[in-house]
């Protein structure tokens, strides 16, 4: 079984159970809103790529955990799907967009949508 080591809200945590646990079945798990909105200054995914085992793709305006779709919010996708790439990652991922005020009527509208962000993510 591995576990991942998720990008919370104390990044201390995360970089001390990754710099003391030397297996090869403790892993990162980048989640791109929780960066983007609570350490957008660090690169997680430089320091921790080499050892990333899950992603959850979501989006915000930087300002708290919204769990937007991607490219609605302010998350530089280039990027982070460069930066993805570069660390040889080939696993699954996990949109994590939640259906916030699209209700009734505009709850298609999000589907059409999430599957739109999905097909643009695969540019990358």
């Amino acid at each position: 079984m591995n576990v991942a080591f998720e990008n919370l809200r104390r990044l201390g945590y995360l970089k001390y159970i990754l710099s003391h646990v030397d297996s090869p079945r403790a892993g990162f798990c980048y989640d791109s809103g929780h960066h983007n909105c609570r350490t957008p200054n660090e690169d997680l995914l430089s320091q921790y790529g080499s050892r990333l085992m899950a992603l959850h793709l979501h989006d915000n305006d930087g300002s708290d955990d919204q769990h937007r779709l991607p490219f609605d919010g302010t998350t530089d996708w280039s990027a982070t799907m460069r930066r993805i790439a570069q660390s040889g990652y080939k696993g699954a991922l996990a949109l994590e967009a939640t259906n916030n005020g699209h209700v009734n009527g505009l709850r298609r509208n999000f589907y059409i949508r999430l599957l739109n962000g999905r097909r643009d993510l695969k540019h990358y």
